[in-house]
């Protein structure tokens, strides 16, 4: 059985290797577009970064006020009365 497909030249190869490799560059240009950062507009995913951490920053201060309002209300709340004293004459 003879191969009908010849194996190109190296040349050949080559040419298309960069005709694909130039075809996907073109293809991915729009996502590079996207992804440019531009000097007068802010980046969308830096403020939501930055969002995020003042959230978690609160959310974290906001854990150590409850932790201590916690430990300063176990020595101040007044003992649960007992359940035994209450009589029902």
């Amino acid at each position: 059985m003879v191969d009908t497909k010849q194996k190109p030249s190296p040349a050949e190869a080559i040419y298309r290797e960069a005709r694909t490799a130039r075809e996907t560059s073109q293809q991915l240009l729009p996502l590079l577009s996207l992804l440019a950062e531009k000097e007068d507009e802010k980046n969308p995913l830096d403020e939501i970064q930055n969002l995020l951490g003042s959230i978690l920053t609160a959310l974290q201060i906001q854990a150590e006020v409850l932790a201590r309002l916690e430990a300063t209300s176990i020595g101040v709340l007044p003992s649960q009365p007992s359940q035994a004293s209450t009589s029902g004459n």
